[in-house]
């Protein structure tokens, strides 16, 4: 199963722990490991973007996304 590493900004710890997501704090990051879901690529649409309203999460405080 692919898996993606998303670095949050640390102002998004409460919502994090509020919602029960694990995260690992590197770096004045936080990271979070999910599975990787299938996005629709598109010339108007941003895949990152796609996959943080998959999983309900603020696309503004993301950092950066990477597959792993």
């Amino acid at each position: 199963m692919k898996q993606v590493l998303i670095h949050f900004q640390p102002s998004y710890r409460s919502e994090l722990d509020s919602r029960k997501i694990s995260y690992c704090e590197v770096n004045n990051e936080l990271d979070v490991i999910l599975p990787d879901v299938d996005t629709p690529s598109t010339v108007y649409e941003d895949p990152d973007v796609l996959f943080c309203e998959h999983y309900d999460l603020d696309y503004d405080q993301v950092n950066m996304i990477e597959a792993i």
